[in-house]
């Protein structure tokens, strides 16, 4: 990046010197060289990955860790409620005329779910309304009032009143809502002994403000009353004995984003599966395939492991009676460290392709109804692997973008040279390319043509190395250097062969330190 202060304070003592020859008369013409850099950046592990990837041993060797979460089951994908609670379509004598507070129609009934093969006792709602869509018959307005006397919140039972305004005529609807957040739902009937179940009551009269009789302008009374955008917080009772199926599904990865190309050959790795379960349910699970793709080749790698298609039986999480934390998950960790996992992560791939099934309670309903699952503690799978940078790589090829500022002061520049210093502190070779690219991504200018080795660093002992400095000069003509005032941003691409039997190991004080600097030269004229 070109630091403007720079150039700037070396305009000033252009202008000190047009002060003290300033009575001259006749032109005063000179040429000057001015340096300013571009860009510094560095391109190591630790800069390319996020910091959660990289982790450093007690002898500062690298070590990639990478956690994929797979899957999982929350209280929402678990389970949702039905969107309709009641609908009603009455019609209306075109003679009637009903006065203010008159009661036309009262019901009183045990809604029952359809949530099979669950059966809910009880339900909390962390978010949600009660939405009502109602078109109003009547010339004057009209009063919902609707209950559910199990739905309550700080021991108070749900009861809203509602008023409509007067109709018009015309099939347009009145939209309400009332906010249940919060609310708790005994799901076990008015006699406490059934599931899934409430009563609810729904009576509609004449308002009783209204300034005259209700008379109708309308055919028909419609009222419909649904549940709309419930998050549960809660649910509690059996859960059945439900197969639950996932995938095939895609998923990307982005952990390789930065190797472009080349092999690479790692010297180990250690994997695990990981199986968290929040529910208070036993599970059965089973990973039935795992497969790595690489979506620009449409190539596959499928993981081989004794994992694969084991049914692995899961403990139900415990109820902790603490509202902070009122889950103690239980975690299955099982080691796959005995597979193809070095294989299948130097594939380098970008999208992953599981199959995999859930079996709820399959020893049937042993809690005796009191299975539960809260929001926030869910079911679910990660992958976690650690790989210590120990390699052998041939044209292993890493990627960065990296943005520089062309400063306005610098548009009557006449020609411009640059020139790549790079500090190698890796202890073998890189092939170098810089190239401008627009602001999506695509290349418009690459800056080298010829060779643009990167020396190796010198190797003191395991794990220190004296960089080596490599200067790669680059010169631009008129329409390359347009191309640089007109873009923000360089990719940078570096090639590396360790060229070592065995496998190299890769320390954090390892870097490949990078500067663009530019010579820029101007011509001053002075009148």
């Amino acid at each position: 990046m070109i630091k403007a202060r720079s150039v700037k304070h070396q305009i000033s003592l252009f202008l000190i010197i047009i002060l003290l020859i300033g009575c001259k008369k006749s032109p005063i013409e000179w040429d000057t060289d001015l340096n300013a850099p571009l860009f510094n950046t560095e391109l190591s592990v630790a800069h390319i990955l996020p910091d959660s990837m990289v982790s450093v041993d007690e002898n500062n060797l690298l070590s990639l860790v990478i956690d994929k979460d797979l899957f999982s089951l929350s209280t929402n994908s678990f389970t949702s409620l039905p969107d309709s609670i009641f609908q009603l379509y009455l019609p209306v004598s075109s003679s009637a005329s009903l006065a203010p507070n008159t009661l036309f129609f009262h019901k009183d009934e045990v809604q029952k779910m359809q949530l099979s093969p669950l059966e809910l006792t009880k339900i909390e709602l962390h978010g949600g309304s009660i939405a009502f869509e109602v078109i109003n018959p009547f010339n004057q307005p009209i009063e919902l009032h609707y209950q559910i006397p199990a739905a309550k919140i700080n021991g108070v039972s749900l009861s809203k009143k509602i008023t409509i305004p007067k109709g018009n005529g015309s099939e347009n609807s009145y939209t309400a809502h009332i906010d249940i957040s919060g609310y708790q739902l005994d799901l076990r009937g008015p006699n406490g002994n059934t599931v899934n179940s409430y009563r609810n009551i729904l009576a509609v009269r004449v308002s009783p403000n209204a300034p005259d009789s209700a008379r109708t302008i309308g055919s028909e009374l419609l009222i419909k009353i649904n549940f709309e955008d419930i998050d549960l917080g809660y649910a509690g009772g059996f859960f059945g004995q439900q197969h639950i199926n996932y995938g095939p599904e895609t998923t990307p990865i982005h952990f390789f984003d930065m190797i472009q190309d080349g092999t690479l050959e790692m010297e180990s790795a250690k994997a695990s599966f990981t199986i968290q379960n929040g529910i208070g349910a036993d599970l059965q699970f089973r990973l039935l395939s795992l497969k790595a793709i690489k979506s620009n080749t449409l190539e596959e790698l499928p993981f081989q492991s004794s994992l694969l298609n084991r049914p692995i039986n899961i403990t139900r999480a415990s109820e902790n009676n603490n509202p902070g934390v009122p889950v103690s998950p239980t975690t299955t960790t099982i080691d796959v460290t005995e597979s193809n996992i070095l294989q299948w992560l130097t594939f380098f791939p970008d999208q992953t392709e599981y199959q995999a099934m859930l079996h709820l309670n399959p020893m049937g309903n042993i809690s005796a109804g009191n299975d539960f699952i809260y929001r926030g503690y869910d079911f679910k799978t990660k992958v976690h692997i650690e790989i210590p940078f120990s390699f052998s790589a041939s044209n292993l090829t890493l990627r960065d973008d990296v943005a520089y500022k062309f400063g306005s002061e610098l548009d009557p520049v006449d020609q411009l040279r640059l020139q790549l210093i790079a500090d190698n502190g890796y202890p073998f070779a890189a092939q170098i390319q810089v190239e401008i690219i627009d602001s999506q991504g695509e290349s418009k200018l690459p800056l080298f043509s010829g060779n643009n080795t990167i020396l190796p660093g010198t190797l003191i002992e395991e794990g220190v190395t004296t960089p080596t400095r490599s200067i790669l000069p680059i010169t631009l003509n008129n329409a390359e250097s347009k191309i640089l005032k007109e873009n923000g941003k360089m990719r940078i691409t570096a090639t590396f062969n360790t060229n070592t039997p065995g496998y190299t190991k890769i320390y954090d004080s390892y870097k490949l330190r990078l500067k663009l600097t530019g010579n820029f030269q101007y011509h001053i004229e002075i009148q």
